[in-house]
């Protein structure tokens, strides 16, 4: 996978902020408290404020999101590194920050200094949505079936072998393709306009998302807009762009 010496004052816990690590090198994970797991796994999530993930939806479900997030990221580039490696190199790598578009909340201790400066890969709009488009196909809770899983995984090695090297058109035909299956138009929806990820700051980066949705994700964008304002800010969605 990508690395870049820039980033390695980042690294904490044995850990690269933003590097969907699940276990990594330290054995010994699994048997830490849970709450130093959560800090852990959040750190490879790129989560700027994982306590306040955690207040809302408690310990053991935030565990497990960061761990099911950072796992299909990793099998995400994993496979692009496989089928389409120019896709792979810029799904995994770091992207400066404009002057003027800084990150709009973050906990201090939470966060490398350097992530003032730069996106690291998990806190682009397509390291944040990526995955959880992914999971969506797959199914959450009782949802969740081998057959959703196999159509989901053939989805994405499709999209990633027909993608061309920018990853905002991947999260896009990803995001179309999945919804054609199983996953929700809301949900999916959800994740790939999040307001999150307008939180990051970046503009930029969501206006490649926002261009490419536009071409290649017309059923995507057109929910966008039936959507009114106020639904937008109930669902966690971008409300306005």
């Amino acid at each position: 996978m990508y690395m870049s010496n820039e980033s390695q004052s980042s690294i904490r816990y044995e850990r690269e902020f933003g590097k969907a690590t699940l276990i990594g090198s330290d054995r010994s994970f699994l048997s830490k408290p849970k709450d130093q797991q959560l800090v852990e796994l959040a750190w490879s999530d790129g989560c700027v404020d994982p306590k306040a993930v955690e207040r809302v939806y408690g310990t053991d479900w935030t565990i497990q999101r960061y761990a099911e997030v950072n796992f299909w990221t990793g099998w995400i580039w994993e496979r692009a590194d496989t089928l389409n490696p120019k896709l792979g190199f810029n799904l995994q790598k770091i992207y400066p920050r404009r002057k003027n578009e800084p990150p709009e909340q973050y906990k201090p201790n939470s966060i490398p200094q350097s992530h003032k400066k730069q996106f690291f890969p998990m806190t682009t709009p397509w390291g944040y949505a990526g995955a959880r488009v992914l999971i969506e196909q797959f199914g959450r809770g009782q949802e969740k079936t081998s057959q959703r899983i196999e159509k989901g995984l053939a989805i994405l090695d499709y999209t990633l072998m027909f993608s061309s090297p920018e990853p905002a058109e991947f999260l896009a035909l990803l995001a179309e393709g999945v919804i054609k299956e199983d996953a929700s138009k809301t949900a999916v929806l959800g994740h790939v306009l999040a307001r999150e990820i307008e939180k990051e700051g970046g503009g930029y980066l969501l206006k490649r998302v926002v261009d490419n949705l536009q071409e290649f994700a017309p059923t995507i964008w057109d929910h966008y807009l039936q959507l009114s304002h106020d639904d937008r800010i109930r669902l966690g969605i971008i409300s306005k762009l």
